[in-house]
């Protein structure tokens, strides 16, 4: 069991970091596409589904719903496309995005004058599962104003469940992007000044549906009707003029690549044996506010050693550690290197310490400065590897994620019969 840290560590990650709030971003992933649509020669994907034969053509590679090809004209129909590919969620398949490339302009200004456009849409038959019939699917309407309307199969057609102030519209072509990672739908846009902009997020898992804006405030809560449903996408252009330039679906990988226990693995953790003034940032030393630190060790190859990965060698070329408090994060695929910076309270440490535990060397995240009130507090911790395969490709891998508190590493020393090694304050500062 690893106890004592001996020697005086001068580290710097500042705790006051860790404690500070993470934002909205996602990990990188690897997605792969499951369906698309690009009306290349005018021609939809063998898939497609459509309501009318009458009420959609295809020209100058997209697809054009509510023009009626018998006058050559637009007219008030409400034309579907759906793609007949059921879509569920299982060990392969864990989240999904849909990216859709649009403009539509309504006959109306009424929101339900839209492009609709639907994810976990119940069935693929043409005439059926439309945003107004009961537990149909999740839509949202969008068309050439600021604002979007939500469906769910709930009633309430044609106003729609609740509707939202959206950053910009599709009056010209745009793109929409929707995230179901079969919890949270999250819904985002283009806009003339960035890409990829939040305007919705819909948690959908739970026994009450719940939508929240970007600033994620609650807007509106149902009883879900859709729980655990999955299905089928599925555009219904109601009474507008729709444009649709492509349509993509991909299978979201999250998962980070595991580094072989040979390269990094997790050894254990410790507390300090002793407490330590508080250092203020300046590096003003606080002698009535003592503090504890949390190490966590690991059993890590040195830079310039080779290790067999997925039938390939790599060699090492530089290592370091990440760390952040578990409830900042809601998912630890985020917790990768690129991330740093981008998430508020997520720290690289990049040069490990070594630490000397009973002959035997190990690479450690130390962090200091701990309070009593923080004592609790669960804090994660994870290595990356820099590695370069033999033509000179480089990969990034982590050992799992850790989590330890202080309270938790000395209740193990304490079943471990070892808190004598500890001293009297410490066993103190704990009861």
């Amino acid at each position: 069991m690893f106890v004592k840290g001996k020697k005086t560590i001068i580290f710097v990650l500042i705790l006051a970091i860790l404690f500070s709030l993470t934002s909205g971003i996602t990990a990188s992933s690897t997605k792969t596409l499951v369906y698309y649509d690009g009306f290349e020669d005018n021609k939809a994907n063998p898939k497609a589904i459509f309501r009318f034969n009458a009420w959609h053509k295809m020209e100058n590679e997209q697809l054009y719903m509510g023009s009626n090809i018998n006058d050559n004209d637009w007219g008030e129909a409400a034309e579907a496309y759906i793609a007949n590919q059921r879509l569920d969620f299982d060990e392969e398949n864990k989240k999904y995005e849909y990216v859709v490339k649009f403009n539509s302009n309504g006959f109306r200004n009424d929101l339900w004058y839209s492009c609709m456009v639907g994810i976990r849409v119940a069935g693929n038959d043409k005439n059926d599962f439309k945003p107004g019939d009961a537990n149909s699917g999740l839509y949202v309407g969008i068309a050439h104003t600021n604002k979007a309307v939500v469906y769910h199969g709930s009633g309430g057609w044609p106003g729609g469940a609740f509707s939202i102030d959206i950053p910009a519209n599709f009056a010209e072509t745009n793109t929409l992007y929707i995230v179901d990672d079969n919890d949270t739908v999250r819904y985002y846009m283009d806009t003339p000044e960035e890409p990829r902009v939040l305007f919705l997020s819909i948690k959908i898992s739970g026994d009450m549906l719940t939508a929240y804006d970007k600033d994620d405030n609650v807007i509106y809560e149902a009883a879900n009707n859709l729980k655990g449903q999955t299905g089928y996408f599925k555009i219904f252009s109601h009474s507008t003029k729709t444009i649709v330039d492509s349509i993509e679906i991909y299978s979201v990988d999250d998962s980070v690549p595991t580094a072989p226990e040979a390269a990094a693995s997790y050894s254990g953790s410790q507390i300090r044996s002793t407490l330590v003034p508080f250092r203020t940032k300046s590096g003003e030393i606080v002698d009535s506010d003592l503090r504890q630190g949390l190490r966590f060790c690991f059993d890590v190859m040195g830079v310039g050693e080779v290790f067999d990965y997925e039938g390939k060698e790599y060699t090492v070329k530089d290592l370091g550690g990440l760390v952040i408090l578990k409830d900042k994060l809601s998912d630890p695929n985020i917790m990768v290197l690129e991330q740093v910076g981008k998430i508020d309270g997520l720290v690289a440490q990049p040069e490990m310490i070594d630490v000397d535990v009973n002959g035997n060397m190990y690479k450690s995240i130390y962090i200091y400065n701990i309070p009593d009130t923080a004592k609790e507090t669960i804090i994660l911790a994870r290595v990356w590897l820099e590695c370069e395969d033999s033509d000179g490709n480089i990969i990034y891998l982590y050992t799992s994620v850790q989590e330890n508190s202080l309270s938790r590493v000395y209740q193990e020393i304490v079943e471990n019969n070892e808190a004598d090694s500890l001293d009297p304050a410490v066993r103190s500062w704990f009861e």
